[in-house]
């Protein structure tokens, strides 16, 4: 059973994994398929480690994304949860450097009507 080690150390068992793109876990209860969901953010994201049995680091990963496509079955020791990750594309390093920026101009535009107002 491999281990993925999030970016703040978060762990989870991937009872099967086919590569990032194609992960199994097993949680015990509904409310831990939203734990799980909520701690695979893009800052968690941006460097993830996977460990083996052995706890031997197999591969390193930066800037992984969330697949939106989860699977989700009852099994007898819990909830098998699938779900997968891939490496950010160039699309969507585009798409996060231009709302970076539309935030800046957003920012900007604040600071410059604050200081329009101020002068009166």
């Amino acid at each position: 059973m491999n281990t993925i080690v999030l970016n703040d150390n978060t762990q989870i068992e991937a009872h099967e994994m086919l590569g990032i793109g194609a992960i199994k876990t097993v949680v015990e209860n509904v409310a831990a398929i939203q734990t799980l969901k909520d701690n695979l953010t893009s800052e968690n994201l941006s460097k993830v480690v996977i460990k083996n049995d052995a706890a031997l680091e197999i591969g390193e990963y930066t800037d992984l994304v969330l697949n939106t496509t989860w699977t989700i079955k009852w099994a007898d020791t819990g909830i098998e949860v699938g779900f997968g990750l891939h490496e950010k594309t160039d699309m969507e390093r585009i798409m996060e450097t231009m709302a970076d920026h539309d935030a800046a101009i957003g920012d900007m535009g604040e600071a410059i009507s604050e200081l329009a107002g101020g002068a009166e």
